[in-house]
C-alpha cells in the first residue's frame, strides 16, 4: 500500500510535462520561450518551497517537524488559536470544496481538519 501511494504521487508530480511539445506548436519562439517558462517556474516552486520551509521553521522546531505526521497542520494550529486554527488549516490545506459539516464539528471540538486528497 506504502508503495502504491509513492508511486502515485511521483506520478502525479509529473503529470503534465508530455504536453510541452503540443504547446511549443502555439509559441512564436518557443527556443526562447520555453527555457524562460520551464526554469522560471522551476525559480518560483523552489523559491516557494523554501519560504514555505522557512515559515514552518519559524513556528515549530525541528524536533517537532521530524515528530510531526502533519507539520504543517501544526504550524497552523500553533499560530492561529482556538477554532480558527483548524478552519484555516481545513482551507490551506485542502481545496475548500471538501469543507463539510463532519470537518466544521471537528473544528469546533478543538481539533485540527486534514482531509485526506
Amino acid at each position: 500500500a506504502g508503495l502504491a501511494m509513492a508511486m502515485r504521487l511521483i506520478v502525479s508530480t509529473y503529470n503534465g510535462w508530455q504536453d510541452i511539445a503540443v504547446y511549443c506548436e502555439e509559441l512564436e519562439r518557443p527556443e526562447r520561450s520555453l527555457p524562460r517558462s520551464l526554469f522560471g517556474g522551476l525559480a518560483a516552486v523552489t523559491a516557494l518551497y523554501v519560504l514555505f520551509n522557512l515559515a514552518l521553521l519559524n513556528v515549530l522546531k525541528p524536533e517537532q517537524m521530524a515528530a510531526s505526521n502533519l507539520p504543517a497542520a501544526d504550524a497552523i494550529a500553533r499560530a492561529v488559536p482556538g477554532d480558527a486554527g483548524a478552519v484555516v488549516a481545513a482551507l490551506a490545506l485542502g481545496d475548500g470544496s471538501r469543507i463539510s459539516p463532519p470537518v466544521c464539528r471537528l473544528a469546533r471540538r478543538g481539533g485540527v481538519a486534514i482531509l485526506p486528497a
